[in-house]
């Protein structure tokens, strides 16, 4: 290819030289042209020139330009012909990386120290190829390809063990960080190692961590995948999937696909793939690359301890079902968007009264309605009655006893869109025992427990009044209540200990979808049939304020990342008391437009459109428009004067994010979000009290009956 180049030079040369010699014979045939030069009239010189008659010519005033032209096409050409001789040297050096492979190491892949050589094709857009650093240490590239050679986002896995992530160009690692046993290690800017570790640049090139999943190939074949991910939490990178009928998959996934390895049955290779195609024929070469290894490991979820979750007898654990109600919220006489609210019965008191209640993960008390609030709100609900039961106390903030007629603590509680103000009282509460007679102050039935609680002396009308539900249970950290005697979760694991639960610290809640299997909440564990994929434990970011909250990496539209949150510092708390997505005002106009988009033909909002990923520490939360978007109708605005005369406007129609806008001052604020039920009945969520952190799994909506549960507690 490099010789092209240098043949046009050379046909521009001849094709001049023939120019010149027909120049040479047409000068038998002249006309002669007095040139004069005057200056104040006066002649200075004169000069006969002779012109070919082939010129053109007519009268000595075009002479000049005939010079001009012919002295610009020669030095035009001249030029053309350097930059052309210069390109073929460019080509030519460029060529020598790829002309100069003289031997092939053991892999049978050509070795050429600090050169990248292409496994099959030259030209793909993303492959694996063998190639070195620029220290001469080799390993396999895996990657953006162009021209053969890695371009673009990729990772060289190194044969000894340590893992590069970042940009290269042309074959050069350009720009990324170096881990080693999934420690960041060394930074690479411009081609050369820095000093020390870019904290910034570690952040960019985080490595993604091993995640397992349910996943199926192109064939519709399903299985376990172990491995890398990417940002929206799709197979990408190296990793194994072993199908559910007993074949394994080892090789790289590109964007949720196999992509290039080995599928082997009964520990044979059998079928070897490239670039997402399986071939006909046992690839040795790739069955070298991707060997078969003494067992597929996939990741279970552990305790603190290291005892694998699966071994934790599900009888430990006490699941509570939970009903939804919701509240439409109008304006203008139409229904714009529903509260919801998901609530389960409890029991309290002496004899046990049940009482509805909200299971809250923002919010940190159990707080019932009393019988001195005789506001409508209240009245509204069942309320709890001190002088009924015998097992009450009243008592201050501290937990100290206070006698009748003593001053005693009050305590004002605010929601997001309402308040309580209240008393504390400590009595008995139950929860799974449908009905208990009443017992001795010092015999607390099994599944019952002591607890310090708040009792309403007055609720605001909104939200309280239009829900069913009588109170709310708050499910916060301690950092949420008053101390661990009124934080449920504290009470529960400590009662729960006693019958040998080792998962007792932890909880897990699954939102059903509208009208199908039932949402429940389950203490003392969580329910894996409820599972479509393993679980992602995130940690909590500052769990000394109380509430789940979860650091945001990143967050992006599609691939159109969010700008709000580009600079770093967004956080989301996790909440089973709200029913939309919550996003700060100031993210709120972005959020919304990206969002936003037009309805399918069908008329409704569950086809394609706009995604939102949001990127947590060791996965993605993906939202599509089934479940952040409501279908909105209303009139056309009239484009033209025919439009506006029409007795029948124009219907428009749209899917309309569901958001809401909520700001909280520092340290929670301002970039916080809340992710709310829309997140909630995507994802199965467990949360671990003891470890300060929060699983995200896919939930399995609809399970029939005879559903193949992957695994069980």
């Amino acid at each position: 290819m490099e010789l092209i180049p240098f043949l046009l030079g050379i046909f521009v040369f001849v094709l001049w030289s023939l120019l010149s010699k027909w120049t040479a014979l047409a000068n038998s045939k002249r006309k002669s042209c007095i040139y004069e030069s005057k200056h104040n009239g006066e002649q200075i010189f004169a000069s006969e020139v002779q012109l070919p008659v082939w010129s053109g010519f007519q009268s000595c005033s075009r002479l000049g330009s005939s010079h001009l032209v012919r002295g610009v096409n020669f030095c035009v050409i001249c030029l053309f012909t350097i930059y052309v001789f210069w390109q073929s040297q460019t080509v030519h050096q460029n060529n020598e990386l790829f002309e100069n492979i003289s031997k092939t190491d053991n892999n049978g892949f050509p070795s050429v120290p600090g050169v990248l050589v292409a496994t099959s094709r030259t030209q793909r857009r993303f492959g694996s190829v063998r190639m070195s650093d620029p220290d001469g240490d080799a390993g396999w590239y895996y990657g953006a390809l162009q021209g053969g050679q890695a371009h673009g986002d990729g990772e060289l896995k190194y044969d000894e063990g340590s893992l590069f992530v970042g940009i290269f160009v042309k074959g050069i690692m350009w720009r990324g960080v170096a881990f080693r046993h999934g420690h960041a290690k060394f930074c690479l800017d411009k081609g050369h190692w820095l000093d020390g570790l870019d904290t910034t640049m570690v952040e960019e090139f985080t490595q993604q961590q091993v995640q397992s999943q349910r996943m199926s190939d192109v064939d519709g074949d399903a299985g376990r995948y172990s491995g890398s991910v990417d940002v929206y939490g799709r197979a990408h990178g190296q990793g194994e999937l072993k199908y559910d009928e007993g074949a394994v998959f080892i090789g790289w996934f590109f964007e949720g696909s196999l992509w290039k390895g080995i599928a082997y049955m009964n520990g044979h290779a059998h079928f070897s793939m490239d670039e997402g195609s399986w071939h006909e024929v046992l690839d040795q070469v790739i069955v070298e690359e991707f060997p078969m290894v003494d067992h597929v490991q996939v990741l279970a979820d552990v305790d603190d301890n290291g005892d694998d979750a699966e071994h934790v007898p599900h009888e430990a654990a006490i699941t509570i079902p939970l009903s939804r109600q919701r509240v439409p919220i109008t304006q203008d006489g139409s229904t714009i968007h529903y509260k919801s609210a998901y609530y389960g019965t409890i029991l309290a008191g002496n004899p046990a009264v049940p009482f509805n209640v909200v299971f809250d993960t923002g919010s940190g008390h159990l707080i019932l309605p009393s019988t001195y609030c005789s506001s409508e709100t209240c009245r509204a609900h069942r309320r709890y009655r001190r002088s009924q039961s015998s097992t009450a106390r009243d008592i201050d903030h501290d937990g100290t006893s206070v006698q009748p007629g003593q001053p005693r603590d009050q305590i004002t509680v605010s929601f997001g869109t309402g308040e309580v103000t209240g008393v504390f009282v400590e009595d008995v509460i139950c929860l799974d025992t449908p009905s208990i007679p009443r017992f001795g102050s010092s015999d607390i039935p099994d599944g019952c427990m002591k607890m310090s609680m708040i009792v309403a002396m007055e609720m605001s009308e909104e939200p309280f009044k239009a829900f069913e539900f009588d109170g709310v249970l708050g499910l916060g950290l301690t950092g949420l209540s008053q101390g661990p005697a009124f934080n449920f979760i504290d009470v529960v694991s400590a009662a729960m200990q006693q019958t040998g639960s080792s998962l007792s610290h932890t909880f897990g809640v699954f939102l059903a979808e509208d009208g199908h299997d039932g949402s429940e909440i389950t203490l003392g564990g969580w329910s894996q049939e409820h599972l479509a994929e393993q679980l992602r434990w995130n940690p909590v970011s500052d769990p000394e304020y109380g509430h789940w909250t979860v650091q945001i990496k990143h967050m992006r539209v599609d691939g159109m990342p969010v700008s709000f949150c580009a600079s770093g510092g967004c956080k989301a708390v996790v909440d089973t008391g709200t029913s939309l997505l919550a996003v700060p005002t100031d993210a709120f106009a972005e959020l919304y437009e990206l969002l936003r988009h037009t309805p399918p033909l069908g008329g409704h909002c569950r086809g394609a459109g706009p995604h939102l990923h949001i990127r947590l520490a060791s996965c993605t939360v993906s939202l599509g428009p089934e479940d952040y978007s409501r279908l909105e109708e209303g009139q056309s605005k009239p484009n033209t004067e025919f439009d506006a005369l029409q007795t029948h406007p124009k219907m428009s129609r749209r899917c309309r994010p569901m958001l809401m806008t909520m700001d909280l001052p520092e340290p929670l604020g301002p970039k916080l979000f809340i992710l709310g039920e829309p997140v909630l009945r995507k994802y199965y969520t467990a949360y671990d009290v003891k470890a300060k952190r929060i699983g995200f799994g896919r939930a399995r909506h609809n399970l029939p009956l005879s559903a193949n549960i992957t695994a069980k507690m």
